[in-house]
Order: structure tokens, then C-alpha cells, then sequence
């Protein structure tokens, strides 16, 4: 009975404990603050960093929620405002990541062991931030980690979205798998529940809009302020470089010094000029992966190749 007394009283003094805090976020919330959550290493997320960087500068404070790994931009860690606040969420235990446990039950434990993690970060160390936005994918289990957090407290739920999980997912297990099917249903139950849908792309505000009844927001990436032009000095020593290495970064006049001139950039009279018939040059963002097929886009530029190729040689004939 003594031991059955001390339990209750443990669980009396922690619920009225958790009750308290709850109750006293709803009575002084940070209006102007903002938690930022992703399901993944925050150093390897920009948007979410641009994200958060755009609303300290803006005056918010901004708890930001997410693994380690990789170090977040400095301008973000050592924010002049001090309104930044960088929460990582420690690893899986080994035994989550254990092989002789089956995957279908590893993915499940995963999701809770997450879920529980998320929720004891977001309702006890966060300064009280009246609005979550989060990054999707992942989607499990943080959606709806945030939104039991958005009910307690009486906050905002903002999803960002970036793809669906679900697809990804497919690229992993079958395409009717239950798990595909689960995700899908989980995404599309909990994104209607958020106060605020966001996505990068037309295409996605369309499908989000057609499929599945959610009203987004398309905000597009912009460059931060630390992007800027790369000089045309800096230019032609970077194709310099690249040309030791690689042949298509090399002059193809027969009269080109070495050190001198390349495909893009030449030196004339000591001043850098670009070169009138140097070819594009393309840098993408995208990665080479499975859910980022990077072959779409070498499609489109043969096509745009032949499409050229094709107008050229009618203007030839026209002429």
C-alpha cells in the first residue's frame, strides 16, 4: 500500500506539473516567437535556415528544432540578435538501429521513440513560441508530435511542404506497401489540421489544392544576403583551376596561352573579359538521388539542344 501511495503521489505532482506549464504557456506565450522543426540535420537543411534567419532579423525569437551533424550557418548560430536558439535531438539508441530487429517493427519503434522525444523537447525546452513550422518530409512522426503540441498549448501549426513522404517512401518498399498507404493517409489527414500550408512550387500548391483539399501558400526560394555576384577576376581563376582538371573548362582556340585564356573567360591587356561565343554553364543545387532524379533534367536540355539546333538551321534557310 506505501509503495501503491508513493506512485500516486509521483503521478499527482507530475500531472499537476505538466498542467501548470501547459497552463502557463497559454497565459504568456511569445506571440513573436517562432519554433522551426525538421526531422533531419539542420546544417543540411537551408530553407529552414533561411527560414529562421529571415525571422530573427525580423525581431521574432526563433527556437530551431532539428538532428545534428553538420554545423548550421554562423550567421545563425551566432545571431546578433540573440533571439536564436539551436535545439538538437539527440541519436537513436543502438538498439533502434539494431539489423536482427525487423523493419517494419525498427520503423515503429523509430516513430515513437522520435515522438516521445519531439514532444518532451517542444512542451519543455522552447521559449513558449506561439507558431511551429515545420519542414515536410519527414513527415512521421512529427506532424502530429507538433500538432498534440499545438493542442495542448495553443499554438499555430505551420507545414512547409517540400515533397511527400509517402512517394519517397515508396522508392524504398513497394508502391502498395501499407506502410505507403499509412503515410499517405497520415499526411494528408495532419497537413489539413495545420493553421497554414506553404510549399516552393506551383506544382505543388496545385497537387496539394486538387488531391488532397489543402490550401497552400507558394513562397519561393530567394538568395540570402550572403549570395552575392562572383567577380570577374574570381571567375576566370576558378575556370583556370577547373581546366587543370577537367578539359571542357579548356580554351578550344588553337592560339589560346595557357594561364591565360578558357572556354568562358580570356585576359586581354591585363583587364578579364568574357568570351562572346563561350558556351552555358549550368550549376544545379539538386543532388543525385533517388527521390531527386537528376536524368529529368538532362532530358530537358537535349531537347533544348535540339530545339535550338532546329531554329538555327531555320533561320539559315530563311536567310
Amino acid at each position: 500500500m506505501v509503495f501503491f501511495g508513493f506512485v500516486s503521489l509521483f503521478v499527482s505532482i507530475l500531472l499537476v506539473t505538466v498542467l501548470g506549464h501547459l497552463l502557463l504557456w497559454r497565459l504568456r506565450r511569445c506571440m513573436k516567437g517562432v519554433c522551426v522543426v525538421v526531422l533531419g540535420d539542420i546544417g543540411r537543411s537551408p530553407r529552414i535556415q533561411y527560414h529562421s534567419l529571415s525571422l530573427a532579423d525580423a525581431g521574432f525569437t526563433v527556437d530551431v528544432v532539428g538532428l545534428g551533424g553538420s554545423k548550421p550557418l554562423e550567421q545563425l548560430r551566432e545571431h546578433s540578435s540573440g533571439n536564436v536558439h539551436l535545439l538538437t535531438l539527440g541519436e537513436l539508441p543502438w538498439l533502434l538501429q539494431a539489423r536482427f530487429i525487423p523493419s517494419l517493427l525498427r520503423y515503429v519503434l523509430k516513430a515513437l521513440y522520435q515522438h516521445m522525444q519531439l514532444l518532451l523537447t517542444l512542451l519543455f525546452l522552447t521559449r513558449r513560441p506561439a507558431h511551429f513550422l515545420l519542414q515536410s518530409p519527414p513527415a512521421i512522426p512529427m506532424l502530429s508530435s507538433v500538432w498534440l503540441v499545438c493542442l495542448l498549448t495553443g499554438s499555430r501549426m505551420i507545414i512547409d511542404w517540400h515533397n511527400y513522404g509517402f512517394s519517397i517512401l515508396q522508392l524504398a518498399v513497394k508502391p502498395n506497401h501499407p506502410l505507403v498507404f499509412i503515410s499517405k493517409w497520415y499526411e494528408r489527414f495532419f497537413g489539413r489540421l495545420a493553421a497554414t500550408n506553404i510549399c516552393v512550387t506551383k506544382a505543388m500548391r496545385e497537387d496539394l489544392a486538387d488531391n488532397w483539399g489543402i490550401r497552400a501558400i507558394t513562397m519561393y526560394d530567394r538568395p540570402p544576403a550572403m549570395f552575392k555576384p562572383t567577380s570577374i577576376e574570381n571567375r576566370h581563376e576558378l575556370f583556370l583551376r577547373l581546366s587543370t582538371q577537367h578539359s571542357v573548362f579548356k580554351s578550344e582556340s588553337s592560339s589560346a596561352m595557357i594561364g591565360v585564356e578558357t572556354a568562358f573567360t580570356k585576359e586581354n591587356d591585363g583587364n578579364i573579359e568574357l568570351k562572346s561565343d563561350r558556351p552555358f554553364l549550368i550549376i544545379s543545387s539538386t543532388s543525385w538521388t533517388e527521390d531527386e532524379d537528376f536524368s529529368v533534367l538532362l532530358g530537358a536540355l537535349e531537347n533544348c539542344c535540339q530545339l535550338i539546333a532546329w531554329t538555327c538551321l531555320r533561320l539559315d534557310y530563311s536567310v
